[in-house]
């Protein structure tokens, strides 16, 4: 079944290919050899196409988060590496060996379960994570060196191993040394005990600024900065370019009169005679309702408050001061328009969040639509309705 695209209502993301692939050859001239991280839709930004895209530019492979995620990649005609970094149900392994897909393995608990299933053992391939620090899925350093040694002996294809930093985004915190020495560690054991595996990861899109004075292991987890997003609040990465804005268009232009309503709550009165515009976008399609009253948008080259609470299909805007607006003027979410922009990271610190769920949290209902040299090179609609 194909995707639902909502084109009729003029509610869109533009991907700029031309910088994502700027983006990419940077971080490799920089860093090496990289696996993509595409989970969650490519952190919004429409993950089949960029891992089309990416797959062109010789990179290791992608990471996602679920099975069906790999999938998706395998039936647009992905080939390079793909591993799943979260959960996947033992009776569901043997779809990922025909996948081809990578299996994180984190408890012994799981490999028990995935040894009684998997009818070919050897034709699956697996990373066996380590927890260094974040306290979620994984064990302790020396209960993983035991899961290291079964593992070598289990007849699976043991292609890497990995780490992940909790506050690699925070430079001056000392628990990022801590967790590189206790990986670092890890790994030599490992040479010692003689266990064999193919690759070792560990630094993410934040570690590789703030921590680039370290090896970086065999290959770099790059997520947020191949979408020229900022990876910290500390500092700023110069080179990169965002990727993503985020459009749509006045629909409706009405005159309210001095203390009139606007939108649900009767959160928001008139002061003066206003003019509001309609824009059919809401938090249906992930644009946060916390940003009532204190988001902006750009029309005209302007900054437009957001009027009154943020609707499933709609907001409303002030546009009293704004020159030339008309039904049709374009409306900036996210990007920029003239002189003016508004950034993920902007909206990320209106609403108490980061920058990750501004552009994760863009709904399927909103179709990315990818440039390359000016032109609409492709339309990717409605994913998860097409996910099976």
């Amino acid at each position: 079944m194909g995707g639902l695209c909502l084109l009729s209502r003029g509610t869109i993301v533009t991907i700029d290919i031309d910088k994502f692939v700027q983006n990419i050859e940077e971080i490799k001239k920089r860093f090496g050899n990289i696996m993509l991280v595409v989970k969650a839709n490519a952190y919004g930004h429409g993950m089949r196409t960029i891992s089309k895209i990416a797959e062109e530019l010789n990179i290791w492979g992608f990471m996602v988060a679920f099975l069906e995620e790999g999938a998706i990649l395998r039936k647009e005609g992905i080939r390079k590496p793909i591993l799943i970094s979260n959960f996947v149900e033992p009776s569901r392994a043997e779809e990922a060996l025909e996948l081809d897909l990578s299996i994180t393995i984190y408890s012994e608990d799981q490999l028990d379960a995935l040894e009684s299933v998997v009818s070919s053992k050897e034709r699956l391939k697996v990373h066996l994570f380590v927890d260094t620090g974040m306290g979620g899925l994984g064990t302790d350093i020396e209960r993983a060196l035991i899961l290291a040694k079964r593992l070598a002996n289990s007849g699976f294809r043991f292609e890497g191993v990995y780490s992940h930093f909790s506050s690699a985004d925070i430079p001056e915190d000392p628990y990022n040394e801590y967790q590189f020495k206790r990986f670092e560690d890890f790994i030599k054991a490992l040479r010692t005990s003689g266990i064999s595996y193919e690759i070792a990861h560990m630094f993410n899109s934040p570690a590789l600024i703030s921590l680039q004075h370290h090896s970086h292991f065999d290959l770099s987890r790059v997520g947020i900065i191949a979408y020229g997003l900022q990876p910290s609040e500390f500092f700023k990465v110069e080179w990169i370019k965002p990727i993503l804005e985020w459009k749509s268009k006045v629909v409706h232009l009405r005159w309210l009169e001095e203390g009139e309503f606007v939108s649900y709550g009767k959160t928001y009165k008139t002061l003066r005679k206003t003019l509001v515009g309609v824009v059919p976008v809401g938090y249906g399609d992930g644009l946060n309702r916390r940003l009532s009253n204190v988001g902006d948008v750009l029309i005209e080259g302007k900054r437009a408050r957001i009027i009154g609470r943020v609707c499933m299909d709609q907001i409303m805007v002030d546009l009293t001061d704004v020159e030339g607006v008309k039904i049709g003027s374009e409306v900036v979410i996210i990007g920029r328009q003239g002189e003016e922009a508004v950034c993920a990271e902007e909206i990320a610190k209106k609403v108490g969040t980061i920058n990750y769920e501004v552009t994760t949290g863009i709904s399927w209902r909103v179709p990315r639509v990818f440039h390359r040299d000016g032109k609409i090179v492709k339309v990717e609609e409605g994913m998860w309705l097409d996910a099976t």
